[in-house]
C-alpha cells in the first residue's frame, strides 16, 4: 500500500519537496465516512511534515489525502 500512496500526486509532489521521505510503518486502520479505512503516511525524513493517504481497505480506492502538513490524522 505504501507504493500505491507513493504514486498519488499529493505525495509525489511533496517528494519533490522533501527529497528524503519514508513511509510510517504500520498502516493505521479508521474508519472514514463509515467505511473501515487504512492510512499510509509518508514523511520527511528529516523533520515532521507528512502526507497521509486514506485507502478504503476492501478495494484500496482512495478515499481522502491529508497534507502536506506537520500533523497526521
Amino acid at each position: 500500500m505504501a507504493g500505491l500512496a507513493l504514486a498519488h500526486p499529493t505525495v509525489r509532489a511533496f517528494h519533490k519537496g522533501h527529497r528524503r521521505i519514508k513511509a510510517r510503518r504500520p498502516p493505521r486502520e479508521v474508519e472514514t465516512g463509515g467505511l473501515p479505512a487504512v492510512v499510509v503516511r509518508h514523511e520527511d525524513a528529516l523533520g515532521s511534515a507528512g502526507v497521509d493517504v486514506v485507502f478504503a481497505r476492501d478495494t484500496l480506492r482512495v478515499l481522502e489525502v491529508r497534507g502536506p502538513s506537520g500533523t497526521g490524522l
